[in-house]
């Protein structure tokens, strides 16, 4: 590693001060202008020496400020109303962005029983939806009764039977 610096480090360091040097001046000169100002006795006089100094920037700052009051008040008018995000019972269960807005359960009634390839119980409900048992778990239930699907951990629903305890995880497939 190199332990002295090379002559861009060195003319950096050069444009950095006098950029700072800059600063400095042009501080004291505002400052110079203050002093000169708040030595004048007679208020108008002051006032005027005050505008004549600080004015031109004053108005440059004014300036800016209606500026960005214009922007914001034209972004406020462009904004756009997000459409409704109710959640809809015929989506529900299908894999789909993540949205906050999603419903937390179904209720419907079981209209058709059957059993896949795999054994598993396919639940046809009321409402036209088909549910498909993805667990090997066995559940006593009939056509008629009352199906509770809620949304579970990690995407995964769960069919609860009626008002009982008993349940299952589903799948939607139709």
């Amino acid at each position: 590693m190199r332990n002295c610096l090379s002559r861009c480090d060195i003319s950096m360091f050069g444009a950095g001060s006098a950029l700072v040097l800059v600063c400095l001046a042009t501080s004291a000169v505002g400052d110079d202008r203050a002093s000169v100002c708040a030595a004048i006795e007679s208020a108008a006089e002051r006032l005027a020496c005050y505008d004549e100094a600080f004015g031109a920037e004053a108005e440059a700052a004014q300036r800016s400020a209606d500026e960005l009051t214009a922007e914001s008040a034209a972004a406020t008018a462009a904004v756009i109303v997000a459409p409704n995000n109710e959640p809809d019972a015929d989506d529900f269960g299908f894999a789909k962005e993540k949205s906050e807005t999603e419903g937390e359960s179904l209720t419907s009634t079981i209209t058709g029983l059957r059993k896949d390839a795999y054994k598993r119980r396919v639940f046809e409900l009321e409402n036209g939806q088909v549910w498909r048992q993805i667990e090997y778990k066995r559940v006593s239930v009939d056509v008629g009764e009352v199906a509770v699907i809620r949304h579970g951990s990690f995407n995964s629903y769960k069919l609860y039977i009626g008002n009982t305890k008993r349940w299952t995880r589903v799948r939607r497939v139709e």
